[in-house]
């Protein structure tokens, strides 16, 4: 980082108290545009789940590549056992080939009771959390917990590490990880109660569900006690089924970021759910708008801050190197005309980048802006443009102009009518 930049970021934070290191608002976008990648440290015990749960995340079932602090890539044959068994360095860089915007970095076996190796992850948190190399920051933390051993769910290290590792501004969440495995032991309890084999697997999901409910009262009782308890809790599972959904693991992270920016790094990085990348330009970029006023929104503009949500490579945001003209065809309802753009972006956006990755597979374009004007030709023409536009018709006609009533009907609307 330039040292002028530097100084205005510290100003920034000198001038927000440093609570939390929380940027203002207007620098923090500035700064965050600037980072390529999303880094996650994964937490938790060996064979908790947690290179199945990054392998969903990048929708790949590759072995990640591994690269040193420096960038130097290591042969994986190298660390392949001592990786399996949750000794490694914590300063590795894990990247999937699939999805190389991720970066996620694995916590050394502390839980066998090393001081030695829990200072040192203590130290990287640290470290990382406010590292003066934005592209070096670890942007959220996730701890995995398997519910796999409900016998010895919090041990002696998650008691240590959210007791004694302050994180700061970056989120720590707590993954309940193979949820599922609850189901042979709602079996076991049906079938203590006096049921079948055939009647206790009918029975058991619900069972399993209490089980699960239970389990994560009982981590929560014991971890919100610790002096640096986690932001947030998510059970997961089916994690181990290709193609698993990994929705809510995103809505979770996104929404326990601090900045928006952040949270637009996210939902842009993964590229498995544009649905996704849809409601946050919806819900985050479009509800803001509306709540300024028609008029004090340019067009052009609000494409530009829509596209930021998706996972285009190709486009430079800080120069705004798009054009779209405008998808609306109301003409006295301002509010109307500004929403009807929107959603059309919205969907031009998500239908240009499924396109660009069936077209290309993810190699870099040159004339994106042509592929863009077809996309936006065919929405027009295709018939695409007047449902949408009737659908946001009737939302006006239901709700009025309450935003906050709006803006889920109009998810619903771009997400229901993907070309």
């Amino acid at each position: 980082m330039a040292l002028r930049s530097l100084r205005s970021w510290w100003l920034s934070l000198r001038r927000s108290g440093n609570a939390g290191y929380r940027l203002d608002p207007a620098e923090a976008k500035k700064q965050v545009d600037r980072i390529p990648r999303f880094r996650i440290l994964v937490m938790g015990k060996a064979n908790a789940g947690k290179t199945t749960i990054l392998q969903r995340v990048c929708n790949t079932t590759d072995e990640p590549e591994i690269f040193d602090g420096n960038g130097e890539k290591v042969d994986a044959r190298m660390v392949q056992g001592s990786l399996k068994r949750g000794y490694h360095n914590i300063e590795d860089e894990l990247v999937f080939k699939s999805n190389p915007h991720f970066v996620f970095h694995d916590s050394c076996g502390f839980e066998a009771g090393s001081e030695a190796e829990f200072d040192k992850m203590k130290k990287f948190v640290t470290d990382h959390a406010k590292d003066t190399k934005l592209e070096r920051r670890i942007h959220a933390i996730w701890y995995c917990i398997p519910l796999n051993e409900s016998h010895r769910m919090v041990t002696a290290a998650e008691k240590k590490f959210f007791n004694e590792c302050d994180s700061g501004h970056v989120p720590v969440i707590v993954l309940l990880t193979k949820a599922d495995a609850l189901n042979l032991d709602a079996i076991d309890e049906l079938m203590d109660r006096g049921f079948s084999e055939d009647e206790a697997m009918k029975e058991a999901p619900e069972v399993e569900k209490q089980l699960q409910k239970g389990c994560l009262e009982k981590i929560k009782g014991w971890l919100n006690e610790l002096k640096f308890p986690p932001l947030s809790y998510l059970m997961l599972a089916g994690m181990e089924q290709e193609g698993a959904d990994c929705e809510e693991l995103l809505k979770c992270t996104a929404a326990a970021l601090t900045e928006e920016g952040l949270q637009g790094l996210l939902i842009s990085s993964q590229q498995s759910n544009l649905g996704l990348c849809m409601e946050f330009a919806i819900m985050k970029t479009l509800k803001r708008a509306m709540n300024r006023g028609a008029e004090q929104v340019e067009l052009d503009n609000l494409a530009y801050d829509l596209s930021t949500w998706f996972p285009f490579q190709w486009i430079d945001h800080r120069s705004k190197s798009i054009s779209i003209p405008k998808l609306c065809t109301s003409q006295l309802h301002p509010l109307k005309m500004l929403v009807e753009h929107a959603i059309g972006c919205v969907i031009v956006f998500e239908y240009l980048f499924f396109q660009l990755q069936v077209k290309d597979r993810g190699t870099t374009r040159k004339d994106l802006q042509q592929d863009l004007t077809l996309i936006v030709q065919k929405y027009q023409k295709s018939g695409v443009q007047e449902i949408v536009n009737a659908c946001i018709t009737e939302a006006f006609q239901q709700q009025g102009e309450r935003v906050d009533d709006l803006c889920p009907l109009l998810v619903g609307i771009a997400q229901a009518n993907q070309m």
